[in-house]
């Protein structure tokens, strides 16, 4: 992999296209990707050493697996293997656990690095540290380590965010070696059961030429739950599944035909007593001279050997799938990320050179571009967390008593503050039956009642024309309190309204001309149903989209949390 930098490239764009080549790295070979993982990301960040160290089997130690010198360009085996213990740096891997990143300017001053200070810091020169954690199907999994040699160094935003992401692809590495392995494991698998396929006990039959039993083994009669007066005499093809019965007649008639010595068929059968079992058979014909006077089959019991198949294959299924969405997260997230950048990295382009020779008025407008889109990064980097906290479990469900009138109008006034968009203005709030005091009191969490709230407004907004009017209703029950908000926007193409709630599923007429991380309807589908509550959606397209909340008034609120989090879906992403 290449990674000098082109001329006049700025580096941002030459730390996003590293990024994307990384993300593109061939990661069947655990080794080579990860000596390239480590190459770049000390390239690119400047920094004399970077390592790669993996916890032991009891995440009682971590061992380092790899060392990339940047000054010697090439790996140093030196410290291949080394162990450091928890019990001899608590605070380092407390930290580790807590924080999932230790970002340490003076590394002998920080509290989770400053014991490696005489041991490791000072004979290396090591004076800054940057350590991001790996994670693998929600374990954490080994630590990503680079370490600055010479005077203190201060970490960047864009530094830190580029080690996550190299993080990112050391799990996605090891994710390809795990299904990698999986594979090899489902091929033995495959050898075993044709191993004991071929030596277990089988059923042996004959039948005439016109497929009638005429000999038939005790085996055969366990199978096909006949006694051997039931089954002599009886056409093949009748203990065979309707469904399969035709194409049985036609192979045994080809192989009559055509004089086939043998032929393997597998074939649902329906015992006696109405039971169904999965039957593999090998048919040969019987010869007399050169007529054929019958049929000769082994015939054996593969039920379990179908229902192995059948899960494996869903399993390396639902694998395949999971990698495929966590690649098209990390390809959003880049996407989503390079408009913002590329806006800060001209805005402080011209700044800098142009500095004495524009007005204030101009000034001010570069640096509301720059705050704009430093304001979209954090809200890309707050819904990538609320995500991990969901699929962690992490989300937690508190219901307090709450104030349903006051808590809108508030989130109205927040979300006016927040963002770019003047709310309050646009959106027409009402609130039906709560008359009183006592009728606009509910139990609910409030913070979880902001995101559901929140993001919809907000989604109203983006996906309506300025100034459109979006309304905000609430409607106080005896049973339930209905929240509608209701946008005249671009609307949901019906064949996407059902994945609406999917995370990171983006309609199609929106994924183009709408930035989006197809992140925050699932979050609010999931945070309505910790309140055992239900979200509808009616959308037409191009004239606009409503979505319906419904929340019980009363419901037990003792509930455990955790009972109610283990039952949502979870999708996992481990960045």
């Amino acid at each position: 992999m290449e990674f000098h930098r082109f001329e006049g490239e700025s580096n941002i764009a030459y730390r996003q296209r590293m990024l994307v080549e990384l993300a593109q790295l061939d990661k069947t070979n655990v080794s080579t990707a990860l000596e390239a993982i480590l190459r770049v990301t000390a390239t690119v960040l400047g920094v004399e050493r970077a390592e790669y160290w993996s916890f032991n089997d009891d995440s009682s130690a971590i061992v380092c697996e790899m060392l990339y010198i940047t000054s010697k360009e090439k790996l140093d085996p030196s410290e291949h293997g080394i162990q450091l213990r928890r019990e001899e740096y608590p605070d380092y891997f407390a930290a580790l656990i807590q924080d999932r990143a230790i970002v340490a300017h003076d590394a002998a001053q920080h509290t989770a690095t400053s014991a490696f200070t005489e041991g490791y810091l000072k004979p290396f020169g090591i004076t800054s540290m940057l350590d991001t954690t790996v994670w693998f199907n929600k374990k954490l999994v080994g630590v990503l380590c680079l370490e600055h040699v010479g005077e203190l160094r201060t970490w960047g935003s864009e530094e830190e965010l580029f080690a996550s992401f190299a993080a990112a692809m050391i799990s996605l590495t090891l994710e390809t070696a795990d299904r990698k392995y999986r594979e090899i494991v489902f091929r033995r698998q495959e050898e075993q059961y044709r191993y004991i396929f071929e030596n277990s006990t089988d059923g042996i039959y004959r039948t005439d030429t016109k497929g009638r039993f005429v000999f038939a083994n005790a085996a055969v009669h366990t199978l096909l739950g006949y006694d051997a007066e039931e089954i002599l005499g009886k056409q093949y093809y009748e203990v065979l599944h309707p469904d399969q019965r035709e194409e049985a007649v036609h192979i045994y008639r080809q192989q009559f035909k055509e004089r086939i010595p043998s032929t393997y068929f597998e074939f649902l059968m329906k015992r006696r007593d109405g039971t169904e079992i999965w039957l593999g058979q090998n048919v040969q014909l019987v010869m007399e001279q050169d007529n054929v006077i019958g049929y000769q089959a082994v015939v054996r019991n593969i039920t379990q050997r179908k229902i192995a198949e059948s899960e494996i294959l869903k399993a390396l299924e639902k694998e395949r799938q999971l990698s495929e969405l966590k690649s098209r997260f990390v390809s959003m997230v880049l996407h989503e990320l390079r408009t913002p950048l590329t806006g800060i990295s001209l805005s402080t382009e011209m700044l800098q050179r142009y500095a004495g020779r524009i007005d204030e008025q101009q000034k001010n407008k570069s640096y509301q571009k720059i705050f704009a889109n430093i304001k979209r990064i954090m809200g890309l980097m707050d819904g990538i967390l609320l995500l991990s906290e969901t699929e962690a479990n992490k989300l937690t469900f508190k219901p307090s008593r709450i104030n349903l009138e006051e808590f809108c109008r508030r989130v109205l006034g927040e979300l006016s503050a927040d963002s770019e968009i003047n709310l309050l203005e646009q959106v027409q709030f009402s609130i039906q039956g709560c008359e009183d005091s006592k009728t606009t009191i509910v139990m609910a969490d409030e913070t979880l009642m902001r995101h559901i709230v929140g993001h919809l407004l907000l989604n109203a907004a983006k996906y309506s024309k300025e100034g459109a009017t979006i309304r905000f209703d609430v409607c106080c029950e005896s049973d339930e309190t209905v929240i509608t908000i209701q946008d005249s926007g671009i609307g949901i193409p019906a064949d996407d309204v059902p994945f609406i709630f999917n995370t990171f599923h983006r309609a199609k007429n929106a994924s183009e001309m709408i930035p989006g991380t197809g992140v925050g309807l699932s979050v609010v589908k999931q945070c309505v149903t910790m309140h055992e509550g239900t979200i509808d959606v009616q959308s037409t397209l191009g004239e606009g989209t409503t979505f319906i909340v419904k929340l019980p008034r009363m419901y037990e609120v003792q509930k455990s949390a955790s009972r109610i989090a283990s039952e949502l879906p979870t999708f996992q992403v481990h960045l």
